[in-house]
């Protein structure tokens, strides 16, 4: 009579899929300088919210290429202050970033200031995007002067 009030066992939940290997190259730190100096111009807290550079940047340094573990991911994300490690590891994603970031540094030079991090606009957004948020805001901005 009480079978069908019995729980079931919960089945286990699936493991997450394994993340891609990331393969750092000698070029990372010089990519991630540019990054952090980028992000502190755009507004990012860097002696509050970043962690000191890896260690393992010295190995990088010396001409070797490494594949990062998981730990290695999160602590290059952590020194750049929440971007994803992802965005240093290539020409290409950095040089993406570094236009958004420019274009968050000049809003913030003509005294739009986003209230979030530059990081969190960075991974949901474009460089096109940002300048076009930033033309929205001066059109309302002359709205209001106008008035």
């Amino acid at each position: 009579m009480f079978a069908k009030l019995r729980r079931r066992p919960a089945a286990p939940a699936p493991s997450p899929a394994p993340r891609p290997a990331l393969t750092a190259d000698p070029e990372l730190p010089a990519r991630a300088e540019r990054l952090r100096a980028a992000l502190l111009r755009a507004g990012a807290d860097l002696a509050e919210r970043s962690a000191p550079e890896p260690a393992w940047f010295s190995t990088l340094r010396a001409g070797n290429t490494i594949i990062l573990s998981e730990p290695q991911r999160q602590e290059l994300t952590d020194h750049l202050v929440g971007l994803e490690a992802a965005n240093a590891l290539d020409d290409a994603a950095c040089a993406e970033v570094l236009e958004m970031l420019v274009v968050l540094g000049e809003m913030r030079a003509e005294g739009m200031v986003p209230h979030c991090s530059p990081t969190s606009l960075i991974k949901d957004s474009t460089a096109a995007g940002l300048r076009q948020l930033a033309a929205f805001a001066r059109e309302a901005n002359e709205e209001i002067q106008r008035r």
